[in-house]
């Protein structure tokens, strides 16, 4: 079955935050400091904190639009049987949930769900597995494309852009006064923005037009909501960094959702089953997501008209359809050459199949690998990551190295590798230029929770995550990644070879350079 994403609610999350980012926090003389939020470490924080904020680049210039049309979308469900009007969300499978529990509470039966699923009878569930629910649709989504795809993502058309000089235009808001303690030092509301949209790979103008049109941050010296500035009011996402989170994954769901098929449906405050238009794009479609969850269902229909959101960030920044550069992905695109990220010689585990490239909203885009030879334990070994290919680091810090493989110096543009879990000691500083084969570090903890030091790798293309078997599908050496269905399982397959995912150090997992 294909991999899908939760349409539901909030994915439990993957990875723990580790060191904070640099300690900015302007204030303005003219209006009162705005209290500093400490926010503990929790399970509902758990997300990879962002690297150092890059250095904007001011002479560089977005590449200029040149519209074409939406590529089409690929692996939607084939639900001609059910008739007219149906669609479908996906769901993730819960400890003691059955197929039988999920049709009722869902009004739709046994057979409804096993149809639209492809199950023939005998098939394995288990928690975490993601299915399709079936809903009858009730009305559609209004056709109107608000965002190109490219003002979603932290892209080509961001270059240039300065999140932290952009919102201190606005010296009297309360996002520009904002600080937050975040694993013990104080962040600026504006370099968490920066953050966020760095790590997940968003677009820093749309975040800032989402705080503005949900709780006024930007403008407001005071306003009315100050725990939950995205709309999200539920326990453990409150304070600006975790509701950057959620709102984060929230738009990455919708996004890669619309992208592979999977979320063609919305649930409403009220119940309502909204189909999403098939003349819409990813870019407006996660827009249309995240207000399904952050709205009722009249400010639903407000949000997602000409005269809501998309006004609010006409006023802040223009129209973005100027901005535009498509297609972001090619459905011709193929991958460089790409060779294992260990030196010769050398057997490495792979300990971790496809699974979310950053944050449980992205595509499944990453693997992860154990260094050979030690028993689970956080400390960097003397074992080297390397480079899969040349390119210059884009960006380097807590945890993450973006090797750029266009080395233009730009993480938006183009190919670029994440690495993740890169312990600080050795790993090379930002502009560093990397022949195949340099080293990037040593594997560890840092960066996020781990049990045991490794490596997590993902791809992006001009600030898209790349699903491993989507287009240009994930190639290392003689190896292509293949999924199972199963979040962190599925194979390495070679020519004559097939080496499982196990979070574990076994001959069935092990692959040598």
């Amino acid at each position: 079955m294909k991999k899908l994403f939760a349409a539901l609610g909030l994915i439990g999350l993957l990875i723990l935050p580790a060191c904070a980012g640099p300690a900015l926090s302007p204030t303005s003389p003219s209006v009162p400091s705005v209290p500093t939020q400490t926010l503990p470490p929790t399970a509902e924080s758990a997300e990879p904190t962002a690297s150092t904020i890059s250095t904007p680049h001011p002479t560089a210039t977005p590449v200029p639009p040149s519209p074409t049309p939406d590529p089409p979308r690929t692996n939607t469900p084939d639900l001609s049987a059910f008739g007219e009007g149906w669609a479908t969300f996906s769901y993730k499978l819960q400890p003691g949930d059955d197929l039988g529990k999920i049709a009722a509470q869902y009004g739709v039966t046994y057979d409804q769900i096993r149809a639209a699923n492809g199950f023939d009878g005998g098939e394995t569930r288990y928690p975490g597995q993601v299915i399709l629910v079936p809903q009858k649709i009730q009305r559609a989504s209004p056709p109107l494309k608000l965002l190109p795809d490219s003002e979603l993502v932290y892209g080509p058309g961001t270059i240039g852009f300065d999140t932290l000089a952009s919102i201190a235009r606005y010296k009297r808001g309360y996002l520009y006064n904002y600080s937050e303690t975040v694993n013990g030092e104080s962040v600026s509301g504006a370099a968490l923005v920066q953050r966020a949209a760095e790590s997940y790979s968003l677009n820093p103008r749309l975040l800032i037009a989402l705080v503005e049109y949900q709780s006024g941050w930007l403008t407001q010296a005071g306003p009315a909501e100050t725990i939950y500035p995205f709309g999200r009011a539920e326990g453990g996402t409150e304070g600006l960094y975790r509701q950057l989170q959620w709102t984060a994954n929230a738009l990455n769901r919708g996004f890669y959702g619309w992208r592979d098929g999977s979320l063609s449906l919305l649930i409403l405050g009220d119940g309502r089953r909204v189909g999403l238009s098939d003349g819409l794009n990813a870019g407006t479609t996660s827009l249309q997501y995240f207000f399904s969850l952050t709205t009722t269902a009249d400010e639903w229909e407000a949000a997602v008209s000409m005269d809501g959101f998309i006004a609010t960030y006409t006023d802040l920044f223009g129209d973005p359809f100027t901005n535009a550069v498509e297609p972001l992905v090619s459905p011709a695109l193929t991958q460089p050459e790409l060779s294992l990220p260990w030196q010769g010689g050398e057997t490495w585990f792979y300990s971790g199949g496809p699974h979310p490239s950053f944050g449980p909203g992205s595509s499944w885009g990453a693997v992860d690998f154990l260094p050979p030879g030690r028993e689970s334990r956080c400390e960097a070994p003397g074992n080297w990551v390397t480079a899969v290919a040349p390119g210059v680091v884009a960006r380097s810090g807590d945890g993450q190295l973006l090797l750029d493989l266009d080395q233009d110096g730009f993480e938006q543009t183009g190919w670029v590798i994440l690495y993740l879990h890169v312990a600080e000691e050795g790993r090379p500083e930002a502009g560093a230029y990397l022949n195949r084969g340099d080293h990037v570090g040593h594997p560890s903890c840092e960066g996020g929770f781990a049990k045991d030091a490794h490596i997590h790798l993902a791809r992006k293309h001009n600030g898209v995550w790349l699903a491993v078997d989507g287009i240009a599908p994930f190639v290392l050496g003689d190896y292509t990644v293949t999924s199972s269905g199963q979040e962190y399982n599925g194979a390495l397959v070679s020519s004559g070879d097939s080496k499982a995912a196990c979070a574990c150090r076994e001959s069935s997992n092990a692959v040598t350079k």
